[in-house]
């Protein structure tokens, strides 16, 4: 019901700007069922009425300054939606960057992890795992004893008048 209330203010206002200066005579009509009509004749039978007062059309010095008006008001909302779209495309980077460097950073932290865990690991495998179990000796084996060449009788005899060799 709202609506057709200002759309039929607007079409009154409008047609008497289009006469060019006349005055018109505007009435709102309240039907019995509370419908709401504007016109420039009598009210119909059954409806309540009312005049409104309507202004004089603007001059057209008046229609050109807000023509310029609106224009400005059209250039500074063009001016502040750049303005907005550059702030929301700066906002946007730099949420990503601080999300890529987040995520280096998560990266990072668990290659160290990583690296720390494997250490840890090869530390833990020297000490349960030392190796074979090999008796330590200072000084190597003697090698083994060459077996003995057969001795000649006659020849050790003739030998035995000599002194031993120190």
């Amino acid at each position: 019901m709202r609506g057709s209330r200002g759309v039929g203010f607007v079409f009154a206002v409008w047609c008497l700007m289009a006469s060019g200066g006349q005055a018109w005579a505007v009435n709102k009509c309240v039907g019995a069922d509370g419908r709401v009509t504007y016109t420039d004749g009598p009210c119909g039978a059954g409806s309540e009425g009312s005049r409104v007062n309507t202004l004089p059309p603007p001059s057209v010095r008046d229609q050109a300054e807000a023509r310029r008006r609106a224009e400005q008001m059209v250039q500074d909302v063009n001016r502040i939606e750049t303005r907005q779209a550059s702030e929301a495309a700066e906002r946007r980077r730099r949420v990503e960057m601080e999300q890529a460097a987040e995520a280096e950073q998560q990266r990072r932290a668990q290659r160290e992890a990583q690296r720390q865990a494997a250490q840890e690991e090869s530390q833990r495998l020297l000490v349960i795992r030392p190796g074979p179990l090999v008796p330590h000796h200072p000084h190597p084996a003697p090698p083994p004893p060459r077996p003995a060449k057969p001795v000649d009788e006659t020849r050790s005899a003739q030998m035995r008048g000599y002194p031993p060799i120190r």
